[in-house]
This record gives structure tokens, sequence and C-alpha cells, in this order.
């Protein structure tokens, strides 16, 4: 037997893995601004054996442009010499007060939003201040940001390892899944470590967590920090409320506590509970920003809004291919840190992308509620397999219907599908873990042919999407399954 909350011993095993893949592996590599020398040196005849071998890893695991983004600014705040020329590259097209005028570098404190134009809620500045104030350098900074971001995704993990748990899943599940995580970290790639979606997939796995253990008030807390952190997570919540009816219905008389059995009586209903956790965080998380500038908040959004139609996305993909099919091919154009397509048609369904994501999640909220089971008993395994798919769900739909996928976004998902308990959550483990394997040989391998909406770019692409729509019909298709059964094993 474990205590409530521990995991059982052979899932550690596992999880030490995973935090070696997470903090070590997928942080090794250098910056774009190191990477000439680097390769020079390593296919110099004269080279080191050791870094002829280590190159390439070092290219496959390369570091993003966002870390150095987040240096810069973070150098903007603290009134250090920042190089903006980069910020104005990596951003791309964007509204003129984001690339108008920075602060000069005098050593004094300049107040985000106001004086240091950011696209990122006030959630992420001590996540890039923070690593800023111990190191000096960008390659120290990296680093540090890479190992920050790798503890919050095995975190992550752990917490979805804990809601299998719950249901019922035996040690030996727990072991599989805790060794599937440095599969999936594997698959999806130094992303996984080097954006801020680290941080999300972290509050949407104890969001999931708390889900599964009937924790209202938990649940509202750490879905409140994910939208605080990201904005976009809010479109998870209809399909993850719809998945446990009993909860919501209860009165507040007796309300079932999955982990450990016990029942405990409460004074205030479960919705109740639920939006004080929600609206604590999320003032607690967006409130700075008020602080800040009144504007702050509007501005991060406009924004977003205003970010033409990503050429990843599943529409920019139609609309790419439909544009290869006809001859009348263009490439993607930077802007706003990603590559979007341009022309009326791609302006048109770029604006036609909020109201479809609000309408599918809204959609899947509604599908959810009307097959919940007739009996919402206190059966843990279908309980627990009812929410992490519908939570899986509701992110695949999201993914598939907005605007801008950028690949980090499926490191939110990363977790989630670790908590799906029975044979049901191995499979789409693995079916997870091709398709960020997928991604990964386009972002690594050929990234500029995707950009440019050639055919084999467009091939790896769909190959992707498809795989992501499976993903999203196995969760729902589980979910319509009324009579389905979650055993303990997972063998």
């Amino acid at each position: 037997m474990t205590r409530a909350g521990a995991l059982p011993w052979p899932a550690w095993p596992g999880i030490g893995i995973a935090i070696l893949v997470a903090c070590v592996w997928l942080n090794q590599s250098i910056g774009a601004s190191e990477w000439e020398a680097y390769r020079e040196r390593a296919s110099s005849p004269t080279a080191n054996w050791v870094d002829s071998v280590r190159y390439t890893f070092a290219c496959l695991y390369r570091r993003a442009g966002d870390e150095q983004l987040y240096f810069e600014s973070a150098n903007m705040i603290l009134g250090r010499p920042a190089d903006t020329e980069f910020i104005r590259r990596e951003r791309g097209e964007v509204p003129p007060e984001f690339v108008s005028t920075f602060p000069p570098a005098d050593g004094k404190w300049h107040i985000p939003y106001a004086e240091v134009p950011l696209e990122y809620p006030a959630m992420a500045l001590p996540l890039i201040v923070g690593p800023r104030l111990l190191v000096s350098s960008l390659r120290g900074f990296g680093f540090v940001f890479g190992g920050l971001m790798g503890l919050c995704l095995v975190g992550a993990i752990a917490a979805a390892l804990d809601a299998a748990r719950t249901a019922g899943t035996d040690a030996r599940g727990l072991r599989t899944r805790a060794w599937l995580a440095s599969g999936l970290l594997l698959a999806q790639g130094a992303m996984a470590v080097q954006r801020l979606d680290a941080v999300t997939a972290l509050w949407i796995a104890l969001a999931v967590r708390a889900a599964v253990r009937r924790q209202p008030f938990a649940l509202g807390a750490w879905m409140g920090l994910a939208v605080a952190t990201k904005i976009v997570p809010a479109l998870i919540l209809p399909a993850l409320l719809a998945a446990d009816a009993g909860e919501w219905r209860s009165s507040g008389s007796k309300v079932l506590r999955r982990h450990g059995d016990a029942a405990s009586s409460t004074s205030a209903r479960p919705r109740t509970r639920f939006a004080l956790g929600f609206a604590a965080t999320l003032v607690a998380g967006l409130g700075p920003m008020f602080l800040f500038s009144p504007h702050a908040l509007a501005n991060v959004i406009a924004y977003h809004a205003a970010r033409g139609l990503q050429c990843e996305s599943l529409l920019g993909f139609v609309l790419a291919t439909v544009r290869l099919v006809t001859g009348t091919r263009m490439p993607s154009t930077l802007s706003f840190g990603s590559s979007n397509l341009g022309g009326h048609a791609a302006d048109a369904l770029a604006g036609i992308c909020g109201p479809l994501s609000i309408a599918a999640s809204l959609g899947l909220g509604w599908f959810v509620w009307r097959v919940r089971p007739k009996d919402d008993g206190p059966d843990a395994a279908q309980g627990t397999q009812r929410v992490a798919c519908a939570a899986l769900a509701a992110l695949v739909v999201m993914w598939l219907t907005g605007k801008v996928l950028s690949p980090q976004y499926m490191t939110w998902g990363l977790p989630v599908v670790l908590a799906i308990p029975a044979l049901l959550g191995i499979r789409l483990t693995w079916l997870m873990m091709a398709t960020m394997a997928v991604t990964q040989c386009y972002i690594c391998g050929h990234n500029d042919l995707v950009v440019q909406g050639s055919a084999l770019g467009l091939l790896n692409l769909g190959v992707r999407q498809a795989m992501l729509a499976v993903v999203g019909y196995l969760a729902v298709r589980s979910l319509s399954l009324r009579s389905a059964h979650a055993p303990s094993s997972v063998t």
C-alpha cells in the first residue's frame, strides 16, 4: 500500500529518467549566435571526435529564438543592453508600438508593457526575469530557463500519473507510463523546454488531477492559472466541466473525493468553490498587468487577435494545399513571431477561427454532457477516463480550429494523455508520441518547405494534422462508450 497522494516506488525510476531527459538531454545545445562557429569546428578535419559526434544532437536540439526573445526582453526590463535588432527580426511584422521604441540601457528598472513591449501575460515575467538575474550570458540563460521548464514538465507528468493512480492504475501501469513519459519528451524535442508552454502544461495537468479527485476549488485555481498564462486554455473548460456531471449537480451535502475513497461534507456548492478558485488565481495572474499599464491586457489580446493565419494551422494547411494544386502558391511571411499566410482568403479564414474555436469547444462540451452516464456513481476508473479524455479531446479541438497551431502547443497534451487509464491511455500515448515525432521531423528537417507551401512540406504537415484528428476522434469515441470500463491493470 502507498499513502494517499504518493506514487508507488516503481514509477520513480521512470520519473528520474524523465528529469534527465527534460532538464539535461533536451537542454544540451547552444544558441544561434554560436552555431556557425560550432559547425565549422565540428566539421573541420582536425575536429575532436567528441565535437563531431555531439554535433548531430546539438543540431537536433538547437536552441530556439524564443529563448533569446525572453533574454532580450528581460534585459530591457532590467535596463541592461539588449539586441533590439534581433527582436525586430524575430517578431517580423507587428504593430508599431512593439518595435518603434525601446528603453535605454541605463541600469534602471523599466516597466513591462508600459516601457517594454511584451506579448506575454504577466505570469511570464518571473520566468523570464528570474533566470536573467541568476546568469549574465544568453547561453547560461538558456540552460537555466530550459532546466526550469523541464522541471515544470516533470511536475506535470507526476500530476498526470497521480491522476491515473486515482483511477486504480496499478504499479505496473504507472511504471509503464513513467517510462513512456520520456518517449513523449524525446518525441516533442527541444521545443518542450525552450518555450513557456511547459508552465501551461503543468497547470492543465494539475487541473485534470483536481478534476478526477473532485476538488472543485483546486480545479478552478489551476485552470485560472492556465488561462492567466496563455488565455486560450479557457477553451478546454466546457468539456472538462461537463466530464463529471455528478459533481456539478451536487447540492453540497456530500461530495465524494475519489482519492482515498472517502466522503466529506462541505458547506459550499461545487460550482461556487470552482468559481472562487478560478477567480482568485485569474485575478492574481492578470491583475499585475493593470498595475503596470491600464492597457496592458488589452494590448496583449489585441496583439494575438491581429495575428494572421499560421501556415501550420489546419485551415492554413487546407489553404496552402489549394494554392499548391491550383498553381497559386505563395510562401508564408514572418509576422507576430510566426510564419503566416497572406492574401484575402487567409485573412478571411483567420477571422473565422476565433468564433469557430469557441463554437467547437462549446459543442464538444455539450456532447460530453449529453453522453454522460445516467448513473454518476463513484467509479473512479470510468470517471478519470471521462475527465482525461475530455481534456485531451478539447485540446485537439482547440489546436485544429485555431488560426495558430505552433508545435509547442502540443506540449500541453503531453501530461494529459498519461492520465488516461487502462489500455486506451497506453494506445493514445503511443499515438501522441508518433504525432510529436512527425512534427519534429519537419521542424528539424525541412521547416522551410512547410513555410514555402511545397508538396513535401505539406505532405508531412498533412500527416501530422491527420494523426492529431485520430487522437481527438479516439478520445471523443471513448466518451460515447457509456459502458466503457477502465481496469486497474494496463496489460
